[in-house]
């Protein structure tokens, strides 16, 4: 198969042996014991997954738990045999005239590549592991299936050895703005984890005394990601599916197992994928099709709760795809991205699928200045006065018994507070999250339900602290 010499190593990685060295060496084993005399790939059951890989790689010692750090993995597997506590030099065995070539492909001094080369690159996370995976899929060596699932493909299609390699040039870069895009772009890898695979060659351009771990980190972006970390490659898994079927040319439809509730009660979903958001926390699939009611319309999916294991394509022909879909493609009418977008920017909310309303929210001018105006909430937000009000009411409200309701709260507020109109989606929980930490210092003029939400909520909370 490939000989582990620093050429191949380098072409591996893209040509970034320098930081990618680790990777090369895993990238090296995987694809020597996938196609070489150990064949796993017949081995393994067709297609496999990640635990069956696992357990070709490790010893039955080696903890298999995804949120493990590599230290605690180090202390748990006690058999010295497992490939984790090898070392560079014990997997490739390199030659002088070796050693000498990863000096010039790496551009390390010869302390420092002793030292890496010492150091074990399968004493890693199953996160990393999983990330070669992926690796190996965009140079031609794995296929992708579904869920998680992947193939080895025909001998003859495995990428063949060049000297050649095609680098990522970013020249128009400076090394100190190369710094701040690895920064962006490792934050923003927590929620596209295709950007794993492009983060090492960038980050092996960069001068040694440039690299973003060589200076302190003045400026952190926080995203609040709910997920454990095995949750968290499920969803990674499920969310490369999905992109990998956009990726082709025919599109199509997919169909899953979607948990709606903490008892495990699932239903069966057909839809058609159109977009992915990351919204509060979490990420939603926003498909069109047979929904959780089993009506055809749009939903928001949460990737967590679509059972793993369970999402399946569909080519169009297939007889469970709904006919409505078929008929929507045939004549070129599929939903897309851009819908959603416009649906999102006409009223303020995720729930882009839910009737639009007028909402007025009324606060302190003292509470507006300092937390309200000259701020962005949505296109649709903005400041009106307490003269407009009543002639934008009339307009827009046709139910006399909430206009009356609504106008006779208005004639009880003061002209010189802060008021302010907005189309929402009611229903959606974002909206209601938002009213919520307003709420102490804002008011829900209209519309009625959410003022009564408002309302019973403020009630029972007190009730909580009496």
């Amino acid at each position: 198969m490939l000989p582990p010499n620093p050429s191949v190593l380098n072409w591996l990685v893209r040509g970034q042996l320098s930081s990618s060295l680790h990777r090369a060496i895993r990238l090296w084993v995987i694809i020597n014991s996938l196609y070489g005399e150990n064949d796993w790939s017949g081995k393994m059951p067709d297609p496999w997954n990640y635990p069956d890989f696992r357990s070709q790689l490790f010893l039955d010692s080696h903890p298999h738990q995804d949120q493990m750090s590599a230290k605690v993995i180090a202390s748990s597997c006690v058999d010295i045999s497992c490939l984790c506590h090898k070392s560079c030099r014990e997997i490739i065995n390199l030659s002088t005239s070796d050693h000498e070539q990863l000096i010039t492909l790496t551009n390390l001094t010869k302390p420092k590549l002793d030292k890496l080369l010492d150091s074990n690159p399968f004493l890693t996370v199953h996160r990393s592991i999983r990330a070669d995976l992926k690796v190996l899929v965009e140079l031609g060596w794995l296929r992708f299936l579904n869920s998680g699932h992947y193939r080895c493909p025909n001998p003859k299609s495995l990428p063949k050895f060049s000297e050649q390699i095609n680098t990522l040039a970013l020249t128009p870069l400076s090394n100190r703005q190369q710094v701040e895009l690895i920064r962006a772009l490792e934050t923003l890898a927590l929620i596209q984890p295709n950007l794993h695979i492009v983060l090492d060659p960038i980050s092996a351009q960069l001068q040694p005394t440039d690299n973003p771990n060589s200076a302190d980190q003045r400026v952190f972006i926080e995203i609040d990601y709910i997920l454990n970390d095995a949750t968290q490659e499920q969803v990674d898994d499920i969310q490369a599916e999905i992109e990998e079927l956009w990726h082709q040319a025919e599109g199509g439809v997919i169909q899953f197992d979607y948990n709606l509730d903490s008892n495990t009660k699932s239903v069966e979903v057909i839809v058609y994928p159109v977009c992915i958001h990351y919204i509060r926390r979490a990420k939603y699939l926003s498909a069109y099709g047979k929904d959780i009611e089993g009506n055809i319309q749009w939903h928001n999916y949460r990737l967590d709760r679509i059972i793993p294991n369970t999402l399946k394509v569909l080519v169009w022909g297939d007889p469970t795809v709904p006919p409505q879909l078929k008929t929507m493609r045939n004549q070129g009418t599929l939903p897309t991205p851009q819908y959603v977008r416009e649906q999102l920017e006409s009223a303020w909310g995720f729930k882009f699928y839910s009737p639009a309303t007028l909402a007025i929210l009324r606060f302190s001018s003292d509470f507006a200045d300092r937390f309200i105006r000259e701020t962005f909430r949505h296109h649709t937000f903005q400041e009106v006065s307490y003269k407009q009000l009543q002639s934008l009411l009339r307009k827009q409200i046709n139910d006399p018994i909430e206009l009356t309701t609504i106008l006779n709260i208005l004639k009880n507020r003061s002209p010189t507070d802060a008021y302010f109109k907005i189309q929402i989606r009611e229903d959606d929980i974002n909206i209601i999250q938002r009213m919520r930490s307003w709420r102490p210092n804002g008011e829900v003029i209209a519309p009625l339900s959410l003022r009564k939400r408002m309302q019973d909520e403020a009630l029972l909370e007190l009730n909580h602290f009496q």
